[in-house]
């Protein structure tokens, strides 16, 4: 499911990279404008967004929006 919609965001917005669940490709990801990360948190999918343009990093969990923000620590 979360490789079906990080392929969605990349049809939509080109400026856009998504990282998928089984690999990593040689892309250089400084090259895109938003950068998405999937992260495996016990058994349920979240993702981090590299933001470039904002110099910021994001993370999203469909339970709650501050649960597990840890990792990114």
């Amino acid at each position: 499911i979360m490789n079906f919609y990080l392929s969605l965001l990349i049809q939509v917005t080109p400026e856009v990279y998504c990282f998928g669940t089984f690999f990593m490709e040689q892309v250089d990801i400084f090259s895109f404008s938003l950068v998405f990360i999937p992260i495996d948190r016990a058994m349920h999918w979240t993702r981090a967004m590299i933001n470039f343009p904002d110099q910021s990093v994001k993370f999203y969990n469909s339970l709650g929006p501050n649960l597990n923000e840890d990792c990114l620590e």
